[in-house]
C-alpha cells in the first residue's frame, strides 16, 4: 500500500538503508510481524498491529502487509460411526458454550448499564475507563495533593483491582483547543507507550467537565528531590550518571520509538520520578497533544520553575518547536545532575567578603560549567563527591558535561538528537568523546572568570 501511514502503530524492530525487497524479507522472517513499512524509501519497520491508517499524496511511507499463503489442503470429515460417538459431546460443548455466551453477555449488560455509557467505555486493552465518583473515592475527595506540575495537579489516591493499588491521578488544567475525539485519541496514543523508563498510565476519566490521567504511583519521589532537597546526603555520582543515561534513554524511546515523535515540551527534575528501586521514570509525556499547542505554549514559558529549562525558541513566536526543544531541557537536567546545582541559582564567586557580591561577581551555571570544561578542571563540578576518585570516573564526568553543553547550544540545528545523546553518554571509545564539542561560546565569553581558574 503506497503513500499510508498508521497513526499508533507500535515498532518491534527497525532497519534502517535497506530495500524494499530486505524490508519483506525480515517482516516475513520473524513471526510476529504482521506488516512493515518503508519509510522515505530507505528505512524499515517492523509493526505487530496496524491502526489508523491515512493516505496521502505527501507521505512517503509504503506498507508491506503480511498475508496468508494458500489455505490448509481438505481432508474428509469423521466417519458416521465417529459421528455418532462424538455427538453427545457435541451437545455438552454446546451447552457450555451458551451459559458461558449467556454470563458473559450479562456481565456486558452490567457493565454498560450502570456505567455512564459512551464517556465510561474502555479505549483500549490496558487502559481504564473511570468515573469521575470512582476516581473522587479513590483519592478520598482528592485530599492528599502530590504537587502542581505545568500541566495540572497530581493526587495520590488507591484502587483495588483486587489487591489496594497506589495510582497518581493527574487533574488536566482546562483546555478549549482539544475535541472529544481528539481527546479520545490521544489517551489512546499515551496508552500504547510502554517503557521502562516512563511512568505507565493506567486510566483516564473523560466525564463532563473533568479530563484526568491516572498513572502508576512512584513511592521514590521526583529528581528535584532526591538531588536537591538534601545537599549533605546528595546522591552518588555513580547513581546520577546511570539515572543520566535512562532518562536519555526514555527521551529517546519518545523521539523514535513510537509511530510518530512524542515531543515532551516540559523535561525537568521535577516532571521525572523514581519508582521503588530507584529507577527514574519520565511523567506528563503526550499531554501537551492533550492540551493544544497554543495551551502548552502559554504555559510552559509562564509556569514558575520551567522558564530555566525551556529552549530558547519557545520565546521566539515565529520559530518552530520540535524535538530539540526537549534536547535542551535534557541539557540542563544533565548539567544539574553532575553538579547537584539548580539551573536557576547563580554560582557566587567564593573569593568575595559577604554582603560585596553583585550580578557582575556572579557567572551563571551553564557560564560556570563551561570554563571548567573549557580549563580541563570538571573535576570542581563535583564539589568533593567522595566516591569519584579514579581517572575513569573523571573522565566520565567530563564527558557528561560535553554533552550536556553541546544539548543546551542555542541553535537548535547544532544540537544532538537523543539518539546521539544516548551513543555518547554510552561509549568508552576515547576518540568520539574527544570529537564531542567545544561548549558554546555564548556561555564562556558572557560569564566572568570564575575564581578557581585566576592562578
Amino acid at each position: 500500500m503506497p503513500n499510508t501511514t498508521w497513526e499508533i502503530s507500535l515498532y518491534h524492530k527497525k532497519y534502517p538503508s535497506v530495500t524494499e525487497g530486505q524490508c519483506r524479507s525480515y517482516c516475513l522472517s520473524h513471526c510476529y510481524c504482521a506488516a512493515a513499512l518503508m519509510i522515505n524509501g530507505s528505512d524499515c519497520a517492523e509493526v505487530g498491529a496496524l491502526t489508523y491508517g491515512r493516505r496521502a499524496d505527501d507521505i512517503t511511507t509504503t506498507t508491506l502487509i503480511k498475508v496468508r499463503k494458500g489455505n490448509a489442503p481438505y481432508t474428509d470429515g469423521p466417519s458416521a460411526a465417529t459421528r455418532k460417538i462424538l455427538r453427545p459431546y457435541k451437545i455438552a460443548t454446546l451447552c457450555v458454550s451458551g451459559l458461558l455466551l449467556i454470563t458473559i453477555s450479562g456481565l456486558v449488560a452490567r457493565r454498560y448499564l450502570v456505567g455512564d455509557g459512551d464517556s465510561q467505555r474502555p479505549l483500549n486493552y490496558g487502559v481504564r475507563a473511570f468515573s469521575w465518583k470512582e476516581l473522587h473515592q479513590a483519592t478520598n475527595g482528592f485530599q492528599k495533593l502530590l504537587g502542581k506540575g505545568s500541566f495540572g495537579e497530581v493526587y495520590k489516591g488507591t484502587i483495588r483491582s483486587p489487591q489496594p493499588h497506589p495510582i497518581a491521578v493527574k487533574k488536566l488544567i482546562d483546555s478549549n483547543e482539544y475535541s472529544e475525539q481528539e481527546f479520545t485519541n490521544e489517551v489512546q496514543s499515551i496508552g500504547q507507550i510502554h517503557h521502562r523508563n516512563l511512568v505507565r498510565m493506567i486510566g483516564y476519566c473523560k466525564e463532563g467537565k473533568h479530563r484526568m490521567l491516572v498513572f502508576e504511583f512512584m513511592p521514590g519521589g521526583s529528581l528535584r528531590g532526591a538531588l536537591f532537597v538534601n545537599q549533605e546526603r546528595r546522591p552518588p555520582w555513580c547513581w546520577r550518571a546511570e539515572a543520566a543515561l535512562a532518562i536519555a534513554r526514555g527521551l529517546e524511546y519518545l523521539h523514535d520509538g513510537c509511530s510518530a515523535p512524542v515531543i515532551h515540551c516540559d523535561i525537568k527534575p521535577d516532571n521525572i520520578l523514581l519508582d521503588d528501586h530507584g529507577v527514574p521514570r519520565i511523567t506528563d509525556f503526550g499531554i501537551s497533544k492533550l492540551l493544544g499547542s497554543q495551551q502548552v505554549h502559554t504555559t510552559v514559558t509562564h509556569i514558575r520553575g520551567t522558564r530555566g529549562y525551556i529552549a530558547p525558541e519557545w520565546l521566539r513566536s515565529e520559530a518552530r518547536v520540535d524535538t530539540k526543544a526537549d534536547v535542551y531541557s535534557f541539557g540542563v537536567v544533565l548539567l544539574e545532575m553532575i553538579c547537584c546545582r539548580r539551573c536557576q541559582e547563580r554560582v557566587v564567586q567564593d573569593n568575595l567578603p559577604t554582603g560585596t557580591v553583585d550580578d557582575d561577581e556572579t557567572v551563571t551555571l551553564f557560564g560556570w560549567a563551561a570554563q571548567l570544561v573549557v580549563a580541563r578542571r570538571t573535576e570542581l563540578m563535583l564539589d568533593g563527591d567522595a566516591e569519584v576518585e579514579t581517572v575513569e570516573d573523571m573522565e566520565k564526568v567530563e564527558q557528561f558535561a560535553r554533552v550536556a553543553l553541546w544539548c543546551i547550544e542555542p541553535n537548535p540545528q547544532l544540537r544532538p538528537t537523543m539518539h546521539q545523546v544516548v551513543q555518547m553518554l554510552e561509549t568508552r571509545n576515547g576518540a568520539q568523546i574527544q570529537a564531542l564539542p567545544d561548549p558554546p561560546n555564548c556561555y564562556v565569553e558572557s560569564s566572568p572568570l570564575i575564581p578557581q581558574l585566576k592562578d
